[in-house]
Order: C-alpha cells, then sequence, then structure tokens
C-alpha cells in the first residue's frame, strides 16, 4: 500500500508516513478506494469501504490485515 500511494504522489515511498491518516495523505477519496481495491485484488481478499475509515492508517490497515490471516 506505501508503494502503492508512494506512485500516487509521484514520491519516494519511503516519503509516505504510514502512520499519517489516508485523508491527510494527499490523495483523494477516489484514489484512496482505487489502491485499496488494487491491494485486496493483490492480497485475493475483500475490503469493505468502511475499513478504511476504522484503520485509517497504512499501518492500522496492513495490521487489520495481518490478523484476518
Amino acid at each position: 500500500m506505501q508503494d502503492r500511494v508512494a506512485r500516487e504522489l509521484e514520491c519516494p515511498a519511503s516519503d509516505v508516513d504510514i502512520d499519517k491518516p489516508f485523508d491527510q495523505l494527499g490523495l483523494d477519496s477516489l484514489a484512496i478506494l482505487i489502491a485499496t481495491g488494487e491491494l485486496a485484488e493483490w492480497l485475493g481478499i475483500e475490503l469493505e469501504a468502511a475499513t478504511l475509515f476504522e484503520h485509517s492508517t497504512i499501518r492500522l490497515l496492513a495490521k487489520h490485515i495481518a490478523q484476518r490471516g
């Protein structure tokens, strides 16, 4: 997810703060939903849009996905 956000922002992945809420990363809500959909497809899981509000940073989302495992 960090790499995907970095591509969208056209910056190095290391510049993307994984503890910053999605809405503060500089992406609009559509870009966030698309990136999350791509992540879900890549991982072969379902992620509801509400998941982004409940787990609002890359770190929290990653932890949530790992716990689902």
